[in-house]
């Protein structure tokens, strides 16, 4: 087993400090970024699944309507409206498990 060294130790406690402050600055929780420490399996599905509807959804349409008004400045009404499908939770969760199972070997 190897020892860490204060020097190391105090490495490791600041760069999770920095990574909490980062993350909450953000709003990305820390079990999107496998900082699984503080968390248990279902408050990281909760926090996976709440960071897709709220933060990756929402940036999905407000690309969407970027994408279509400069489309539709340029080449008018009638070009194809770009539609981007929301990310479905429940398939993300199934990776999830499967990435959680490997984890624990």
């Amino acid at each position: 087993m190897t020892t860490l060294s204060p020097k190391e130790m105090e490495h490791i406690l600041q760069r999770k400090m920095t990574t909490e402050k980062v993350c909450s600055a953000i709003g990305v929780p820390k079990s999107i970024l496998n900082y699984t420490d503080s968390v248990n399996y279902n408050t990281s599905l909760n926090d996976r699944r709440e960071f897709i509807e709220g933060t990756i959804n929402n940036y999905q349409r407000l690309l969407e309507f970027i994408i279509n008004d400069f489309l539709t400045t340029f080449y008018g009404e009638k070009y194809p409206q770009v539609h981007f499908v929301d990310h479905e939770v429940e398939d993300d969760i199934e990776v999830t498990k499967i990435h959680l199972a490997e984890v624990k070997g």
